[in-house]
């Protein structure tokens, strides 16, 4: 029993590499047809039918001519700006939920502060990914990994 459950296991495990290959190889080609910021802000549902079907043109092409090792690359780490200010205890739960995803979401966090001046000053603190604003205010964890799945990065989710 304990062999089947080893071997279950392992293969569960080759199917998750799998896909997360060929996510990353659909992500790759997506930011080669210029359409990565809209796949961001909406969404893989935000691509039209023909952006759709040039996506999985090029990557069934890359995969019949054996180009699989294309995807091995480095993967495309996500840019998250926190907009936050000194003294700010919503900004420190934001960051420390900001921290907690990019351990499940290849993400690299930037802190940027906002001075009294900048009309962000009475939203912080604010989450910018790839340059969207996602929240403001008194930030989710739940709802900004729900923002990440929903646009097609699936290990978002715990």
């Amino acid at each position: 029993m304990a062999g089947t459950q080893g071997g279950r296991a392992r293969e569960a495990k080759q199917e998750t590499d799998a896909a997360r290959r060929m996510r990353l190889l659909k992500e790759q080609v997506v930011r080669e047809l210029g359409l990565w910021d809209k796949l961001v802000s909406d969404g893989w549902g935000g691509l039209s039918a023909k952006e759709s079907g040039r996506v999985g043109g090029v990557v069934a092409r890359r995969l019949r001519e054996g180009g699989e090792g294309l995807h091995e690359q480095a993967e495309h780490r996500l840019t998250a700006v926190l907009h936050t200010k000194q003294d700010c205890s919503l900004c420190e739960q934001a960051k420390a939920a900001l921290s907690r995803i990019a351990r499940d979401v290849p993400m690299d966090v930037r802190l940027a502060q906002v001075d009294s001046q900048d009309p962000l000053a009475m939203r912080v603190p604010v989450v910018e990914i790839e340059g969207v604003e996602v929240q403001a205010g008194k930030v989710s964890e739940f709802r900004l990994r729900n923002w990440l799945k929903e646009r097609g990065f699936a290990h978002a989710t715990r």
